[in-house]
């Protein structure tokens, strides 16, 4: 046999002897016993309750241990029950006892045959066969009964597990809520803690711009003066507030009034209803079902617009991004231009007016045109009268400035100034030339055109009916008809130019006015450039007012001065040359007064012509005349119901 150190594991159960060989010598002997009567059990009778007693069993009767004591305890040993609600669960037992003290099964009431309830359930019951441990063999007995007390133990067990496990959730449950609370308390602190960071920032900002202040060597007054600027700015900003949280409140006060009248309106209008007959009522209902109805078809008609608006759009995007499509759109447009203008010239053709009326309306259109035409020409001629005028005195006053004015000089400059002022008007004066020669030729060709209508509408068309009837028709009747049509051809194509030239001009005039709405989109935007402009132009005329005292008041002393040099150079002989000089000088000094005066009287004029187009708009915008207007019709129209209204009462 090999020797174990002392410090190895024990053995196991395989270097064992077997159970077998380490039984008692007397094990299963128990029937040799002699009877003997049992020993009274040790919590006495009185712990068993009432039900003991009612049937008196003899102890022989149990069948005994194999160790010929009583059966041991639970697993759970003797351990008493520390629960008051289990007890009162239980049957209202007190101080329940262990396994090994349970009352004897034959000391109840007759159990029934063949229930097994004469013998307990032992270890090698229900449970089945169990190998036998060191734990049994070391309590003294490997039997064990699994009987209500056991299961009532292990429940309590449980019931012990579940409530340690609801009293740590309650635990958790009263740290989280704590936590929680404190979270709240730490955020009220942390925006107390915030504002209080804010003012100190702003206090901060406030050192640190004084000590700036310091640092710069600025003045205490400067800084006093700031000070009260934005203790004025506050106030103000104050009381601005202040008056806007008077008039919302106002608002609102109307608004709750407004709606108390609506309530009551409401009200009223519902008792009305109520007080109806019952056909008023039932026409009434048929006439509000078709308001909604209307109003839901109309609510649908507005969809189906918004439909087709979006569609529109769509189409409209895919007509700017097609050229093709632009252009057939263009020529369409034009096609129906030409139409209306071929049915408009049908519709004079075909006139019921005679031919000599129509011959007399149109030689008055012609002088008329004529007289506009020659007025407009007696005005060109007057203006290029003034533009030569102008550009010799300008080419005279240039000459005169080279020979004394110095470049950098401020009169020079001004002259420069003038000098691209007329260089603008006289581009300007080109366009308007140009608009006022094509205004002209389209008015000589409005009258050839009015001319061979004119000869058109003579001519006799029983002349063009005989001679293509009349099968004897000589070559000179043939000749004429030819020259006719030809005329009639001519007078067509010119018709078709000038159709053209319409075209052109009322495309250019559709752009134009696109261009003038564009600027009028704005009226608010536009109303502040012309007010600023307006300004611009009265400061502009102030300053030029003051020039030109200023340039008076000089013309006055140079004209003493020469008056002066005048009598002293009387008698010297560079009298000539210094009284050419003078009056050079003093024509310079009359042409810049003159150009002082225009300028004036131009800004005088753009300063009205702004005023009149400020009052327009002022007039297009301001509804207030409508309004009173349609508020007076309105009264006057109620006063003419009430009167009809009592008048057929009366009746």
């Amino acid at each position: 046999m090999e020797q174990r150190p002392p410090s190895s594991r024990p053995r196991s159960s395989a270097g064992r002897p077997s159970t077998s060989n380490r039984r008692p010598k007397t094990a299963g002997r128990d029937g040799e016993r002699p009877a003997l009567p049992r020993p009274p059990s040790r919590l006495g009778a009185e712990t068993v309750g009432d039900e003991v007693a009612a049937i008196s069993v003899p102890f022989g009767d149990r069948t005994v241990s194999r160790s010929g004591t009583m059966a041991p305890g639970s697993a759970m040993g003797f351990r008493t029950n520390s629960r008051s609600g289990l007890r009162s669960s239980a049957g209202g037992m007190a101080a329940r006892p262990g396994t090994g003290m349970v009352t004897p099964i034959a000391a109840y009431a007759n159990p029934p045959p063949g229930t097994g309830m004469h013998r307990p359930v032992t270890q090698q019951g229900l449970t089945g066969v169990r190998t036998q441990s060191r734990m049994g063999t070391a309590i003294g007995g490997n039997r064990q009964v699994l009987d209500k007390t056991y299961y009532i133990a292990l429940l309590n067990n449980h019931l012990q597990s579940l409530e340690d496990e609801i009293s740590s959730l309650l635990s958790e449950l009263d740290k989280t809520e704590k936590g929680q609370q404190n979270l709240l308390f730490y955020e009220q602190r942390a925006e107390e803690q915030a504002n209080e960071l804010k003012e100190l920032q702003g206090e901060l900002s406030d050192l640190n711009l004084i000590i700036d202040r310091l640092n710069t060597n600025s003045d205490l007054r400067d800084l006093e003066f700031e000070v009260a600027e934005a203790e004025k700015a506050n106030n103000e900003l104050t009381g601005a507030v202040e008056d806007l949280f008077k008039e919302r409140q106002e608002k609102e006060d109307f608004i709750r009034q407004l709606e108390g009248n609506i309530h009551a309106a409401k009200v009223q209008n519902a008792e009305l209803i109520n007080s109806l007959d019952r056909g008023l009522k039932g026409e009434f209902e048929r006439v509000q079902t078709e308001t909604e109805e209307l109003r839901q078809s109309l609510e649908e008609k507005h969809r189906e617009l918004d439909e087709l608006n979006k569609t529109k759009e769509e189409l409209d995007l895919a007509l700017a991004n097609s050229s093709l499509k632009q252009q057939a759109m263009v020529l369409e447009e034009q096609i129906n231009e030409l139409e209306e203008k071929r049915n408009s010239i049908m519709k004079e053709l075909r006139s019921e007016e005679p031919p000599e009326e129509q011959r007399q309306n149109l030689i008055q259109r012609i002088q008329k045109d004529n007289e506009e035409i020659a007025h407009m020409q007696t005005q060109l001629q007057e203006m290029n009268e003034r533009i030569t005028q102008a550009q010799e005195e300008f080419r005279e006053f240039q000459n005169e400035f080279e020979i004394l004015a110095v470049d950098k000089s401020e009169r020079f400059r001004e002259l420069k100034n003038r000098d691209a002022y007329m260089d603008t008007f006289l581009d300007q004066f080109n366009t308007l030339d140009a608009e006022v020669e094509g205004r002209i030729n389209e008015l000589s060709t409005e009258i050839v055109r009015l001319l061979n209508l004119m000869s058109l509408n003579c001519l006799d068309e029983s002349i063009f009916s005989n001679s293509l009837s009349n099968p004897g028709a000589s070559a000179s009747e043939l000749q004429d008809l030819h020259v006719r049509l030809e005329e009639e051809l001519i007078s067509l194509q010119m018709t078709e130019s000038r159709l053209h030239t319409e075209l052109d001009a009322m495309q250019r005039k559709q752009v134009e006015i696109e261009q003038s709405l564009e600027n009028f989109d704005n009226q608010e935007q536009m109303r502040e450039q012309m007010d600023d402009k307006r300004k611009v132009l009265e400061e502009q005329r102030s300053n030029l007012r003051k020039q030109y005292a200023e340039k008076e008041a000089e013309n006055s002393q140079i004209a003493q001065q020469v008056e002066s040099v005048e009598r002293l150079l009387s008698q010297s002989a560079l009298y000539p040359k210094v009284f050419g000089c003078v009056v050079t000088y003093l024509k310079y000094v009359f042409v810049q007064l003159k150009e002082l005066k225009r300028r004036v009287e131009v800004a005088e004029d753009e300063r009205l012509a702004l005023k009149l187009k400020l009052d327009a708009q002022i007039a297009k915008n301001d509804y207030e005349p409508l309004k009173q207007q349609a508020l007076r019709l309105r009264n006057d129209y109620n006063t003419l119901l009430c009167a009809k209204h009592s008048s057929s009462t009366l009746h």
